[in-house]
């Protein structure tokens, strides 16, 4: 059970421990629509067919590089260095060019925790849980309510333990999760 105040209907809307609003996945399957209408429609102008066509073929589907050659979604196969030489290529860039990766800097507190590597990470957050069973212990807080925050401080240890600041999780919204 989770709780809490908001000023608007998508206040927590996207939290996973929460049932997901009706309004919220109309939103998101909104946006989805969007972008795939825009997928298909840039996709459509650059095969030199129709959205329509696009969507027959593709339908939102994840297609392998050669079945997508097979339906005609791709004009070639290639490698990475492949794809970058093309881009190259019809950007006119003479031989000798340079591929620059970009990344975001990170924060002051992912530098520290790198610094000590994962066992930092997994150290803090146990220990956060440690004392907060402790302090909320103290206090009296009702028992459902101290289980219900390990549970919550162990989801995130188990996130730090596995080095990841998220799950990948797909869902179509056409029903319950």
């Amino acid at each position: 059970h989770t709780g809490g105040v908001t000023t608007t209907w998508l206040g927590g809307a996207g939290d996973p421990r929460r049932p997901l609003d009706p309004r919220f996945a109309g939103l998101i399957q909104a946006s989805i629509n969007h972008i795939y209408a825009d997928f298909t429609g840039k996709a459509a102008v650059a095969r030199k067919t129709t959205p329509q066509k696009i969507d027959e073929v593709a339908q939102g589907r994840v297609w392998t590089g050669a079945q997508a050659r097979e339906r005609g979604l791709v004009d070639r196969l290639g490698s990475y260095s492949d794809a970058l030489k093309a881009a190259a290529t019809r950007a006119k860039l003479e031989d000798g060019y340079r591929v620059t990766y970009m990344e975001r800097e990170p924060g002051r507190i992912e530098r520290l925790l790198d610094m000590f590597g994962g066992a930092a990470a997994r150290a803090v957050v146990h220990q956060l849980a440690d004392r907060l069973d402790a302090r909320l212990a103290a206090t009296g807080v009702p028992a459902g309510v101290l289980r219900d925050a390990q549970r919550d401080l162990g989801w995130l240890a188990e996130v730090a333990d596995r080095r990841k600041p998220f799950m990948a999780i797909t869902h179509c919204l056409c029903g319950e999760p």
